[in-house]
């Protein structure tokens, strides 16, 4: 081997059926060494063919590589981008072909047993850091194609810490209740927010989460109504009500591509919005939600003053000094700096007073 390969690993090839080698692409020969893209562990013995990365087929012992750096490394990377890249353009063909698209919502009503096709389909999942910053996301699936204009983010209100299932509750409970408002149209024309009834609400997750959707549509009365499932990503497994054994729809096929590129699309869109909301927390200010300090106040008194930190430091009378500053906002911008109560600050602002001759 090289001496640009810093990880290695021996794996002995098994006699093995001919299916073993479908998985892969079909051979006449393998080398004896083998560049790899990620390490991989092969049990001798095992019937399961899918735990085996490198086509053995050779009859004896198979070295296993992981390059670290050099050409091998460089060649790796190309290749691994070039498959990436036909990938996605595989993706992009197949989200826009009608037929997969109808092909895909046919096999999932046959393999999840609903009572109608599933032409309207929404995805929630959750995000948060250690319990903070919670959110959802709702993302809509029309005919197979996302419908963007549909999607919603939620603002998880009722829960302190890190808990999924309340967090689910909440937001499953904030839309469904929607359904069960009167359906007639606003005067604008345009139909209210939650209007329409989906054929088949998908949740992240296993049976846990599935159970918490359960109990929701179970509460509002709308069993007859909204069709629940439930993905689990480790395997790929979609949970049903009243089963506890998932529903294993075939690898590669449209309905399960569907499936995932929902809970994709929901993922990524929360993640999304929290890291929205993360940001926004970490670059406020002891400034921000003052009475009487608005955006262009707030940026004249950190710009005077020469930044957040010395108005932190900054004296009564100094912040009362200024003319363009009434003295109320002075005084709330020093009492939430200086976290003084009423009687001190009003100690001080009387104190101001003379000293200034104000």
């Amino acid at each position: 081997m090289s001496s640009d390969v810093t990880k290695k690993a021996t794996v002995f090839s098994q006699p093995q059926p001919r299916g073993f080698v479908q998985p892969y692409g079909f051979v006449d020969s393998i080398d004896p060494s083998l560049d790899v893209a990620y390490p991989t562990t092969y049990y001798p013995g095992t019937t399961d063919s899918t735990q085996a990365a490198p086509i053995l087929v050779r009859g004896g012992p198979v070295d296993i590589a992981v390059p670290q750096r050099g050409a091998k490394r460089a060649l790796q990377e190309t290749v691994t981008r070039s498959a990436g890249e036909d990938l996605a353009r595989h993706r992009l063909r197949r989200a826009a072909d009608h037929n997969a698209r109808s092909k895909a919502l046919t096999e999932l009503q046959s393999a999840l047993s609903l009572r109608e096709a599933p032409l309207r389909i929404e995805c929630y999942d959750m995000s948060h850091l250690q319990g903070t910053d919670y959110v959802g996301s709702m993302v809509v699936f029309e005919d197979g194609l996302a419908k963007r204009s549909d999607y919603r983010r939620f603002k998880v209100k009722s829960v302190a810490g890190n808990d999924d299932y309340a967090a689910m509750e909440e937001v499953l409970t904030r839309r469904l209740t929607a359904l069960k408002q009167p359906a007639e149209v606003p005067a604008a024309g345009r139909p209210r927010r939650f209007a329409y009834r989906p054929n088949l609400i998908v949740v992240d997750g296993g049976k846990g989460q599935l159970g918490v959707a359960e109990r929701v549509v179970r509460e509002l009365g709308l069993e007859d109504e909204v069709e629940l499932a439930s993905l689990a990503k480790q395997f790929e497994e979609v949970y049903r009500p009243g089963s506890p054994d998932p529903v294993r729809l075939r690898r590669g096929s449209d309905a399960l591509y569907l499936l995932q590129r929902l809970r994709d699309e929901a993922h990524r869109f929360a993640i999304t919005f929290h890291r929205e909301r993360r940001g926004k927390r970490m670059t406020r200010s002891v400034l921000d939600d003052i009475p009487g300090l608005g955006p262009a106040r707030k940026a004249r008194l950190v710009k005077e003053l020469g930044g957040v930190n010395a108005v932190r430091a900054a004296p009564l009378e100094e912040l009362i000094s200024r003319s363009w500053l009434p003295d109320e906002v002075g005084l709330a911008v020093f009492q939430a700096t200086h976290s003084l109560g009423g009687h001190n600050a009003g100690a001080h602002k009387a104190g101001a007073h003379k000293a200034g001759g104000r």
